[in-house]
């Protein structure tokens, strides 16, 4: 009997830290590019504007009350509008995460972002400029490009208690 758990323990911490692994491969590329990354970045977001599109036409009164809950609505669209569990790490500036919009917040109140914001690229640079980027997901579903620190001020509603003042 114990030694029967024991194979269990560590098969158990073999397929975790493969799945850790394979989740995580992607996420620190060894050749990173920091315009491609933006451009990921924004991707991941206008995907996810796709769908919440879909969801609003099919629930106009409601939003998803997770980003676990959008995923498996993401499941009955064409395969290309699929929601991957990796499809919201993005590389140098962390997760995305979502949160409802409450009922007073407008429709540019931020829906989805990250913590992090991408770091300066050359000035010019496929037409970027040199200062830290955050992208967020707005309520009315537009994707927006904000500096560091109006990115911090309205992505704080997403992330209490993790963003330092």
């Amino acid at each position: 009997m114990t030694r029967n758990l024991v194979w269990a323990g560590i098969v158990a911490l073999l397929v975790i830290g493969g799945a850790v692994f394979w989740v995580t491969r992607d996420v620190q590329p060894k050749d990173y590019d920091p315009a491609l990354a933006r451009k990921r970045s924004r991707d991941l977001l206008e995907r996810h504007a796709e769908v919440f599109a879909a969801w609003r036409e099919q629930h106009p009164d409601r939003w998803p009350e997770s980003w676990i809950e959008l995923r498996g609505f993401s499941k009955t669209l064409p395969e290309y509008q699929h929601l991957a569990l990796k499809g919201v790490i993005a590389p140098e500036v962390g997760t995305y995460k979502y949160s409802p919009p409450s009922p007073d917040g407008g429709p540019d109140q931020v829906i989805m972002g990250t913590t992090g914001t991408h770091p300066p690229v050359e000035p010019g640079a496929e037409g970027l400029d040199g200062s830290h980027v955050g992208y967020v997901l707005t309520h009315d579903l537009e994707v927006l490009a904000l500096g560091a620190e109006e990115h911090r001020e309205r992505t704080r509603r997403l992330f209490p208690g993790e963003q330092a003042d």
